[in-house]
Order: structure tokens, then C-alpha cells, then sequence
């Protein structure tokens, strides 16, 4: 039973000597949610900035190893700060001006 958790249950995971592709794989899926939150964002505003990019990052950590899933995280948050977080086009949030 325990043999099942011995080796590796992802028959996708990246060669490791493939840092490249690790890496490239961390920008390509980061590029993807931002698209699709980019997508969605005029339907549901801004309730759920995160989601697509918790996929993504998600979606690195199974196939990569922890340098490009921290790269997805980086991206990710840069992205929304940058695309999603008021006010649009600056990497500063605003300041509650009450």
C-alpha cells in the first residue's frame, strides 16, 4: 500500500536538468490566469483577483520544483497588484483615505 507514495505519481513531471522549461512552464501558466482573469474580471470586478493564479501556482508546484512555483507566486502577485488591486496600472494599492 505504502509503495504507492514511494515514487513519483505524476507521470508529467519535468526533467529536472529542464530548468528552462520549469521556469518557462512558472511564466506560461502565471501568463494564462492573468489572461483569464483579465477575461473575467469585467463579470465578477474584483471579488476573487486570486483565483486564477492559485491554479496556476498550483498547477507549478505538481509539475515543477520549488524555484519555479516560487517564480508563479512572484508573477502572480506582481500581476495583481499591477492588474487588479485599485488602483489599476500601479504596484502601490491605495491608501484608505478615511
Amino acid at each position: 500500500m505504502w509503495d504507492l507514495f514511494v515514487e513519483n505519481p505524476l507521470p508529467m513531471k519535468i526533467n529536472p536538468q529542464s530548468a528552462f522549461a520549469s521556469y518557462g512552464l512558472a511564466v506560461v501558466f502565471t501568463g494564462l490566469a492573468t489572461g483569464l482573469q483579465l477575461f473575467a474580471h469585467p463579470y465578477f470586478g474584483g471579488v476573487v483577483p486570486y483565483f486564477p493564479f492559485c491554479l496556476a501556482v498550483f498547477a507549478t508546484a505538481l509539475i515543477a520544483k520549488a524555484g519555479p512555483t516560487l517564480l508563479a507566486v512572484v508573477l502572480s502577485e506582481l500581476a495583481v497588484l499591477y492588474w487588479f488591486i485599485p488602483p489599476a496600472d500601479s504596484l502601490f494599492p491605495a491608501e484608505n483615505a478615511a
